[in-house]
């Protein structure tokens, strides 16, 4: 077996790249998910305030949104 070095990727270079790809009218949603990624990429649970701030908009989108997602004991996403 060898021992073999992985290579280290910048996360938040590959969010940006991944921002960049959905930035065409066509796929809001996938921008928001990529949108809410780059906000867990900062190691913190993120709140649904803080969602639809971000995202800029309500939080009854920001419940559509989130369906599936994990969240904390404090409603916050972790992922």
């Amino acid at each position: 077996m060898s021992n073999q070095t992985l290579p280290k990727y910048d996360l938040q270079e590959l969010a940006d790249t991944l921002m960049a790809i959905f930035d065409g009218p066509q796929d809001q949603l996938g921008r928001r998910w990529l949108k809410l990624q780059k906000l867990l990429l900062e190691g913190q649970p993120v709140s649904p305030e803080r969602i639809a701030a971000s995202l800029q908009i309500s939080r009854d989108e920001v419940n559509t949104l989130l369906r599936g997602a994990e969240v904390d004991k404090a409603g916050n996403v972790v992922g």
